[in-house]
């Protein structure tokens, strides 16, 4: 079973930072379903970062909200990966002590996962 936990629109910017603050250095794996694979449940992702370390994570206003998620500058691929115009953002945890992963839905129908590589932290949404 997993416990997921909607991130209201108005908590964006305060879960990014706190988001950030308590994973920031650990290594991610970010994937990307495009909006004809969602649907499809043999669809296979496509990986576009892997185990690189999370720099930050945050929201930023220009003309729209973008989510951007920024790798730490000196990954393989790097730079910022860009997320833009999300829809919803929500926080997916197996009742196991397996890791977690955010999941992005954006308004153009693509889904990002940023795999983390440890149990999302008790704690984190205190507050949000």
């Amino acid at each position: 079973m997993v416990s997921i936990f909607n991130v209201p629109v108005e908590d964006w910017a305060a879960f990014c930072q706190e988001f950030s603050n308590k994973h920031a250095g650990e290594p991610v794996t970010i994937e990307v379903l495009s909006s004809s694979q969602v649907e499809d449940p043999a669809a296979e992702s496509t990986v576009i970062a892997r185990e690189c370390p999370m720099h930050s994570l945050r929201l930023e206003h220009s003309g729209g909200e973008d989510l951007l998620i920024f790798l730490d500058r000196h990954s393989p691929q790097g730079g910022p990966q860009f997320v833009v115009a999300p829809r919803q953002i929500r926080l997916e945890q197996p009742d196991t002590n397996e890791p977690g992963r955010l999941r992005v839905d954006t308004v153009d129908g693509q889904v990002l996962f940023l795999h983390l590589p440890v149990p999302v932290l008790p704690g984190l949404l205190d507050g949000i």
